[in-house]
């Protein structure tokens, strides 16, 4: 699944290795009956600043056999150069001759609670996994998760050897993709910016003067300016007031030399995150408020609220409400003020217009 990035020119993307070529070792199947050992779950702490992550598997059923069928690069570095690169790079996965891995499930699982789930399969357990992160009977494989409902603190992912008489070595590589907002000379941390860098978001996203083409350009300026003119330190210590005006004069500089001249050409060609951010009515009534941080509000004609959260992978909307399954939504027209989009799954349209305050 490819996701789409809300990125900004002054945020610096890094990317952290979580695990490196780690082996986990599996029965097989059939020795759980003997109390063996032919699935395991791995926890993985990202960290507060993961914008998304990607996790690289593959397994060789001879031990023996790990260190010679090995990835061409490190996954770090692999994903560094695909990253940086305009042209198409491969899946850096080793090709393994017939007979010598399995197909294995392995699962994204859904929270804490669904890894001790997991470890009780055999008590008839359920649980539950993300489908669209997860890779179910398959010898190898890589994934891109940027569902922000997994890139926070601590996500479980479950491996299940499906041989019945052989075991096998699983081999995993995790990387996360973090944003470094802060210049090491002004004292900014990174909680401070991102709580900031949200606030500009969603106030841009609300002001009818500002097409979304151009807010990168002005949240780019703004970012840098910011850490520059003051010291977080000094910023801290001021009253309210102060920092409002200090703010206020920094966003009105970078909206006057980063302004396009004509706003009435927006186009849309592919879907921009940016354009989704906003309050937006659809065609039931409903009042649909995207966040720049991915939170989703949705209120109903009848007054009920529920909470979800959103985001972009490929070209499509993915909507997820607490309690409900997540609905993938594909672009049919898309203009600066009017979206309709298309449920592939059920073939119904969500249409909505754009709220002005």
């Amino acid at each position: 699944m490819a996701c789409a990035v809300l990125k900004l020119k002054a945020q610096e993307e890094v990317l952290l290795p979580i695990l490196n070529h780690q082996v986990y070792t599996l029965e097989p199947k059939g020795s759980a009956y003997f109390s063996g050992k032919y699935a395991t779950v791995i926890e993985v702490e990202l960290p507060v600043n993961t914008i998304r992550w990607y996790y690289r598997y593959y397994n060789l059923i001879k031990k023996e056999n790990v260190s010679k069928y090995i990835a061409e690069s490190p996954f770090v570095e692999h994903l560094d150069m695909k990253l940086n690169s305009k042209n198409y790079l491969p899946n850096d996965l080793p090709i393994i001759p017939s007979g010598m891995s399995q197909k294995l499930n392995f699962y994204l699982l859904k929270s804490s609670e669904q890894a001790v789930n997991f470890q009780k399969q055999f008590t008839n357990t359920k649980f539950e996994y993300a489908d669209d992160f997860s890779s179910l009977n398959v010898s190898k494989a890589w994934k891109e998760v940027c569902d922000p409902t997994y890139i926070n603190g601590k996500q479980y992912l479950a491996i299940e050897n499906t041989g019945v008489f052989s075991g096998t070595n699983v081999i995993l590589d995790v990387v996360a993709i973090c944003k470094k907002r802060s210049l090491s000379e002004s004292g900014w941390n990174e909680n401070a910016l991102k709580i900031i860098e949200e606030s500009l978001l969603d106030s841009m996203a609300i002001n009818t003067n500002i097409p979304s083409t151009v807010f990168l350009n002005i949240a780019d300026c703004y970012m840098n300016t910011l850490q520059q003119k003051v010291n977080f330190k000094d910023f801290n210590a001021l009253p309210i007031e102060n920092k409002q005006t200090t703010q206020q004069a920094i966003f009105d500089n970078c909206f006057d030399s980063r302004m396009v001249v004509d706003v009435g050409k927006e186009t849309l060609t592919d879907i921009n995150p940016y354009m989704i951010i906003g309050k937006w009515l659809t065609d039931k009534g409903e009042v649909l408020e995207f966040k720049f941080s991915k939170v989703l509000n949705l209120k109903k004609k009848d007054g009920q609220s529920l909470k979800g959260s959103w985001y972009i992978a490929d070209n499509g909307l993915h909507l997820r409400f607490e309690g409900y399954k997540t609905q993938k939504y594909l672009p049919v027209i898309l203009t600066p003020s009017k979206y309709v989009w298309k449920n592939p799954s059920t073939g119904n349209y969500l249409r909505y217009t754009k709220i002005t305050p």
